[in-house]
């Protein structure tokens, strides 16, 4: 019912707690978010890059989006990406942020992309518009 109303819903903190794999087939959440131990225990150890890679698997199967917490290293995001996680966040990125400084940053990259969008637009129109005249 609240999926009527555009609210997705997020399993968080996944392999921290309980959470069985008939949980995850009965709830259908939007989204499986890999606790930051698991992906710190991964980095290190084989059955648990294991674990981890099989979560992101079956979350796939389920129609999941599937999003790793705590990347801190490369070869964590790399891990990561391999294993098939749609988005990543941790220190590697950012750091927590209050939402008036992210707003901020997110208003001042926007600019930036425009201004060079528009930079490389104009310089890519020069050639073609001299070939233009030539005909």
């Amino acid at each position: 019912m609240l999926r009527d109303f555009g609210v997705s819903i997020v399993l968080d903190d996944y392999g921290t707690g309980y959470a069985s794999i008939s949980f995850l087939r009965r709830f259908r959440f939007e989204k499986l978010k890999l606790d930051r131990s698991l992906i710190v225990d991964a980095t290190g150890d084989a059955a648990t890059r294991t674990v981890m890679a099989s979560s992101v698997t079956m979350a796939k199967a389920l129609g999941m989006q599937v999003t790793a917490e705590g990347i801190e290293t490369e070869g964590q995001a790399s891990m990561a990406r391999i294993a098939g996680c749609d988005q990543m966040q941790g220190w590697l990125y950012s750091r927590a942020v209050p939402a008036d400084e992210l707003t901020r940053q997110l208003a001042t990259d926007i600019a930036a992309s425009s201004a060079l969008a528009a930079n490389l637009s104009s310089t890519s129109d020069a050639p073609r518009r001299a070939r233009v005249g030539k005909r």
